[in-house]
C-alpha cells in the first residue's frame, strides 16, 4: 500500500534531470536529497527501488553508459543474495554518482 494516494503523487518539485554536466552534479544531488526527504522515500520504497528511481533522473548520451553500469551492478547484487531492503544498494549508487560526477569535479578544480 502506498503512502500517497494516486492523485496526490510526490511532494515538491522533482529534481531536474542530470545529463552529465559535472558543474550541475552537486546541485542535482542536493535536489535529489530534498526530494527524497520531503517524500520520506525510505519509508515507502525499498533501497533497491530508491536507487532505480534515482537513476531515472540521470539521462543522456554523456551518462547512459554509467546508468547501465549501475543497473547492472544492482542486478548483480541481487543475484548475489543482497536483499532489496539492504541500504547498501541505494547508498552504493549514490556513492558511485558522487565518485563519478561530484568528486571528480572537485578534483579537476583543485
Amino acid at each position: 500500500m502506498s503512502f500517497y494516494n494516486d492523485k496526490d503523487g510526490f511532494l515538491g518539485q522533482e529534481p531536474q534531470v542530470f545529463m552529465g554536466d559535472r558543474t550541475q552534479a552537486k546541485s542535482f544531488g542536493t535536489q535529489w536529497h530534498i526530494y527524497e526527504a520531503a517524500n520520506n522515500l525510505q519509508s515507502v520504497m525499498t533501497p533497491h527501488k530508491i536507487a532505480l528511481l534515482f537513476l531515472t533522473y540521470i539521462k543522456g548520451p554523456l551518462v547512459n553508459t554509467w546508468v547501465q553500469q549501475q543497473v547492472q551492478w544492482l542486478h548483480e547484487e541481487l543475484d548475489r543474495g543482497i536483499h532489496t531492503n539492504d541500504s547498501a544498494l541505494s547508498n552504493g549508487v549514490a556513492r558511485a554518482f558522487d565518485t563519478k560526477f561530484v568528486d571528480s569535479l572537485h578534483m579537476e578544480r583543485a
